[in-house]
């Protein structure tokens, strides 16, 4: 499968995604904050990240393109309600999506399927 890195400031949340994702068969490095970030790079190659819209000291948008930067090419947002807007934004700057959560197995399966395909 694929390693993710999965950064989220909610503790709940990012251990909830972790779970899943790893049942799907994911290696999945999850991180409660940015800064932790470039130590982690050195470590692992990361096939896609998903970011929460909604973090601490950023965003989820300014957080995508600093992944980007650091040469991640598929960034993602994660979100608990999903607006159009969100998702429009995701495209403007060059993210590959937006996930919905909190969701079941079955959803974020679809989902990445969705998002590593395209």
């Amino acid at each position: 499968m694929c390693t993710l890195l999965l950064v989220d400031d909610s503790l709940t949340q990012r251990r909830y995604l972790e779970l899943l994702l790893t049942a799907l068969g994911h290696e999945v490095h999850a991180l409660g904050s940015a800064k932790l970030i470039p130590e982690k790079l050195k470590l692992a190659a990361v096939d896609l990240a998903i970011v929460a819209l909604v973090l601490g000291h950023s965003n989820g948008f300014e957080l995508g393109l600093r992944l980007q930067n650091l040469g991640i090419e598929r960034v993602a947002i994660v979100t608990m309600n999903p607006r159009s807007t969100d998702i429009q934004w995701a495209q403007a700057i060059g993210l590959i999506g937006v996930l919905d959560a909190p969701t079941s197995q079955a959803k974020i399966r679809q989902q990445l399927q969705k998002l590593l395909q395209g």
